[in-house]
């Protein structure tokens, strides 16, 4: 019920796939479930390892597959957590899923990644004309990262944003994109970071 297939048609239809990756996801779960501010360092385990932890831990210098032992000792304050019961996790999952189903078909790639389709969506706001002045939708024919590649453009510029345009120079081509922080990044895996694109399933958090 929660996987979707792109069928070809001739000519082929341009689509727009967003992947979402919620940040920290277990991480995100106990705070929300032990009313725990945003400001605590927080890190969630599983046997003896940290499996993903938020950004005031990580600013301590606290890391994914860190043993808890060296984590407490880089952050006194840290709050652990065990991770090994995944019910709370698979629960927000399917509540992130039942909210994304209102921007299109979705695709759940593992617990806190998901492709959503929003290709109606898009079509509606570009009809609209609700684009924000000077947004840059690039498009690509062949796909993201093929293109890209078959582009050999030499610059860090990479086609799945959406860059607003700098005034006058109609967009820049360096620096990577921009990269949100505070609850979702593209990645492959979970517990933060970022990458061009994703595949495969998290197993953690």
């Amino acid at each position: 019920a929660g996987s979707f297939l792109l069928q070809e048609t001739t000519p082929m239809k341009a689509r727009a796939i967003v992947l979402l990756d919620l940040d920290y996801f277990y991480c995100q779960v106990e705070m929300l479930r032990n009313g725990l501010p945003a400001e605590r360092p927080v890190a969630v385990t599983q046997k003896f390892l940290v499996v993903t932890c938020n950004y005031p831990a990580r600013s301590s210098g606290v890391a994914k597959l860190m043993r808890t032992t060296e984590a407490v000792a880089r952050c006194p304050d840290l709050r652990l957590i065990a991770g090994e019961d995944l019910t709370p996790y698979r629960e927000a999952s399917d509540e992130a899923m039942q909210a994304l189903r209102a921007f299109g078909p979705v695709q759940r790639v593992g617990l806190d990644e998901f492709f959503i389709d929003v290709t109606a969506v898009a079509e509606a706001r570009a009809s609209a004309g609700a684009w924000a002045p000077g947004t840059h939708v690039h498009t690509a024919a062949q796909g993201t990262t093929t293109a890209e590649a078959l582009a050999r453009t030499g610059t860090a510029y990479r086609p799945m944003d959406l860059r607003a345009a700098s005034s006058g120079s109609g967009g820049s081509n360096s620096g990577g994109g921009s990269s949100n922080k505070s609850g979702s990044d593209s990645r492959s895996g979970s517990g933060g970071g970022s990458s061009g694109s994703s595949s495969g399933s998290s197993s953690s958090g």
